[in-house]
C-alpha cells in the first residue's frame, strides 16, 4: 500500500474537524477520504482558501490504503492539496501524482517508481532502489536521495538543497536560483544545471555535466580522488574545488597542486591527476573563454585548493 500518516486517520476527519471549526450545517462525512482543497505552488498559498479551510488543511493529512490483487499491478495515488507527512511506497512500481502545500518525508521504497509532485516545499525525500521517475517542482528542494539504480530526476525550485543521485547511472536535470550540494554520486551520470548559484559534483563515474549559469558569480564544481574521467560543458567562468571527499563521496586526501596536470587550448582546459586516469576536460561555449585559451589559477579557499578558471 503507500499510505499517508498524519494527525488524523479516519474516513470521516474532515466532518469531525467541520464540527470543530463551528459549520453551521452539517456536512455528511466523505466516505472516500478527506479531500483537502486544490492547491497551485505557483500561487499565494492561501488564495482561494478562507482561514477555516486552511486550519482545516493544515490538520487533516490523507490516508489511502490502496489494495491490488497481483505482483505486476502497479500501486497509484492522486491527491491534491494539504500537508503531506510520511508517504510510504511500496516495493512494487509505484506511481504517485500530487499537489500539495508542503511535502515532508516521502520514501518510495523500492521498485522502478514514477512521482510528480508540485509543492510549495519538499524535504526528505527517497526514492530507493530501482530505476525511478521524480519530477519534481517546489520552491525550496532540500535531502533528496534518488536511492540505487538508473535515476530520471528533474528537479525545479528557487533553493535545491542536497541532492544525491547514489548508485546507478543517473540522468539529473536541476534548475533553480540556488543549486547547493549536489551530486550524482556513484555511476556514470549526466548532469545538466541551470542557475545563479551552482555549487555541485559529479561523484564517482565517467560523469557528463552541463553548466547554464545565469549570475554573476562562477559555478563550482568539486572534484576528489577517484571520481573519475568527467566531461563538463560552460558557459562562463568555473571554480574547480579540490576536496577530501567531495559531495557525498568516501575520504580521501585532497588533491593539491603539484598533483594535477593542467593543459589549456581555444575554449577548452583539461586536469588530470598524476598516477591515475581521474580527469576533468572542460569546454566553455560562450564569451571570451570559448575563443582563447583560458586563463587559470589556484587559491587556497578554507583548506582547499581551489581552481579558478576565467
Amino acid at each position: 500500500m503507500i499510505g499517508f500518516n498524519a494527525s488524523y486517520a479516519l474516513s470521516d476527519a474532515r466532518s469531525y474537524v467541520e464540527q470543530l471549526f463551528g459549520r453551521t450545517q452539517s456536512t455528511p462525512a466523505d466516505k472516500t477520504g478527506p479531500q483537502p482543497a486544490s492547491w497551485d505552488a505557483s500561487s499565494d498559498n492561501s488564495e482561494g482558501l478562507t482561514h477555516r479551510d486552511q486550519a482545516i488543511n493544515k490538520i487533516i493529512s490523507l490516508i489511502w490504503t490502496m489494495q491490488h490483487g497481483g505482483e505486476q499491478q502497479q500501486s497509484a495515488i492522486n491527491q491534491t492539496g494539504g500537508y503531506i507527512l510520511d508517504a510510504q511506497g511500496t516495493d512494487e512500481a509505484d506511481e504517485i501524482n500530487m499537489k500539495a502545500i508542503s511535502a515532508f518525508n516521502v520514501d518510495l521504497g523500492g521498485g522502478d517508481d514514477t512521482i510528480n509532485l508540485k509543492a510549495g516545499s519538499l524535504a526528505a525525500l527517497q526514492a530507493g532502489d530501482g530505476a525511478d521517475t521524480l519530477n519534481l517542482t517546489a520552491r525550496y528542494l532540500a535531502e533528496i536521495d534518488g536511492g540505487e539504480g538508473d535515476d530520471a530526476i528533474t528537479m525545479a525550485g528557487e533553493i535545491v538543497d542536497g541532492v544525491d543521485g547514489n548508485a546507478g547511472d543517473d540522468v539529473l536535470k536541476v534548475s533553480g536560483r540556488a543549486i547547493l550540494n549536489l551530486t550524482g554520486g556513484a555511476g556514470n551520470d549526466t548532469i545538466q544545471l541551470v542557475g545563479e548559484r551552482i555549487f555541485a559534483a559529479g561523484g564517482a563515474g565517467d560523469d557528463t555535466i552541463s553548466i547554464t549559469s545565469k549570475g554573476a558569480r562562477p559555478a563550482e564544481l568539486s572534484f576528489a580522488t577517484g571520481d573519475g574521467k568527467d566531461t563538463v560543458t560552460s558557459n562562463g567562468p568555473l571554480d574547480i574545488r579540490f576536496t577530501a571527499s567531495g559531495y557525498g563521496q568516501a575520504m580521501a586526501d585532497a588533491l593539491t597542486p603539484d598533483q594535477l596536470e593542467i593543459t589549456a587550448s581555444d575554449g577548452a582546459l583539461t586536469i588530470r591527476a598524476r598516477g591515475s586516469d581521474d580527469a576533468i576536460t572542460i569546454s566553455f561555449t560562450s564569451g571570451v573563454l570559448q575563443d582563447a585559451a583560458p586563463s587559470y589559477s589556484f587559491v587556497l579557499d578554507n583548506g582547499d585548493y581551489v581552481l579558478n578558471i576565467r
